[in-house]
């Protein structure tokens, strides 16, 4: 499967915001400072979506897929979740006629095979044109439907993840990020090295939030 962005998205939208960031620092910040939180919110946004695989920011997607003679297939699986709206689905470069509409599962982005195909999906190269992705804010006006408002928003999980790292991001500034510290009053503190190489630089905490969305990566 090859998948690509087809540009609904052009202006950077970080999963959690200013204004929870500042709070869960427990800071003040002037203008400038906040200018640097938002830049930190960007890169904290950016390291989620490299850890779970795919972009989770609502998007235009076209996917392309193959179907072979000998490879029996009962549904095509779109790589963006979940899944808001699907435009087209073309056959060798034909549409697909689907006489009861196209469905597809939001959660999983499977899509099954119109009525006069039968069960299986028919041999043949698919192009794929959908909209998928959580909204930042719930109301997002989208040219792409018709003025219509998209109401998937990212999850709490997601967001809670997103201050994690950009608070990591932050406290990171004059150590080793894999480096993690924990005081108690009347014992003292004690600091040791994140074992987990494959997190990408993230706390392990953020991963955990984020296993759900992992767990859905399609290869």
């Amino acid at each position: 499967m090859a998948t690509i962005s087809l540009g609904g998205t052009t202006e950077s939208r970080p999963y959690a915001s200013l204004s929870e960031l500042k709070p869960y620092l427990e800071i003040m910040t002037t203008d400038i400072q906040d200018d640097y939180l938002k830049t930190l919110l960007d890169d904290a946004s950016a390291l989620v979506d490299s850890y779970v695989g795919r972009p989770l920011r609502l998007d235009t997607y076209l996917d392309t897929q193959s179907v072979g003679w000998n490879e029996p297939c009962d549904t095509l699986t779109l790589r963006h979740r979940p899944v808001v709206q699907i435009e087209s689905i073309k056959r060798n470069g034909e549409d697909v006629d689907f006489p009861n509409g196209i469905t597809a599962d939001p959660t999983l982005g499977f899509i099954r095979p119109p009525q006069p195909f039968g069960r299986f999906w028919q041999p043949g190269h698919y192009t794929t044109i959908y909209i998928a992705g959580f909204v930042v804010a719930p109301g997002l006006p989208s040219d792409t439907n018709d003025g219509a408002e998209f109401m998937v928003t990212v999850p709490r999980a997601v967001a809670r993840a997103t201050l994690i790292v950009a608070a990591d991001l932050f406290r990171s500034r004059s150590r080793d990020m894999r480096v993690r510290s924990e005081t108690a009053q009347g014992l003292g503190s004690t600091a040791w090295l994140d074992p987990q190489p494959g997190n990408g630089g993230m706390p392990t905490e953020a991963c955990d939030l984020l296993q759900p969305w992992v767990s859905l990566r399609v290869a």
